[in-house]
């Protein structure tokens, strides 16, 4: 692929929950060998040719969805930009999950100025809300975690974006 590949680190990416070990891992690995490129939590990546696009990623971690969920999910738009785009592996969800799994949830982020937040982690997805011209997006995993029947049924779902004069997923 002659194009940059920009990712987040998910729990299954990481050893013990710890972003310290990514270099040990095989997403460390094609980062090293400059294949990919893992978001900084605390830094932006601005894209440009035809448009301007602000990238920003927060990569799993143990407290991603506990009191300080915010920090992970909710980001500022560089006024320089046309569109941000924020991935998080998160467990980021329409509707409330079991009260003993910590998650955070749509309504509750929709101050984040990113113009498009894809969600990883639950690998259900909930694919696509819309609120207030925001974007929120889990397609839910390509891969099947098991072979019991209900994954066996799940369809796994990909988007497109196609950003220009306004956003358009497909």
């Amino acid at each position: 692929v002659n194009v940059p590949i920009y990712t987040v680190a998910g729990n299954h990416d990481i050893y013990a929950q710890n972003l310290s070990t990514i270099p040990r891992s095989m997403l460390g690995i094609l980062e090293s060998i400059g294949l990919i490129n893992i978001l900084d939590h605390n830094k932006s990546v601005i894209l440009k040719k035809d448009i301007s696009v602000q990238l920003t990623g927060s990569s799993y971690n143990y407290d991603i969805d506990g009191d300080n969920y915010k920090e992970y999910y909710v980001v500022k738009k560089s006024e320089h930009v046309d569109y941000c785009i924020h991935l998080v592996h998160g467990m980021l969800l329409d509707k409330p999950f079991h009260a003993h799994v910590q998650h955070t949830l749509v309504k509750d982020i929709c101050d984040t100025e990113a113009d498009i937040t894809l969600a990883g982690h639950y690998h259900s997805g909930f694919g696509i809300i819309e609120i207030d011209k925001k974007y929120f997006i889990n397609m839910g995993s390509l891969v099947r975690l098991s072979s019991s029947q209900s994954e066996k049924m799940r369809k796994p779902g990909v988007i497109i974006l196609s950003l220009e004069e306004e956003i358009k997923i497909s």
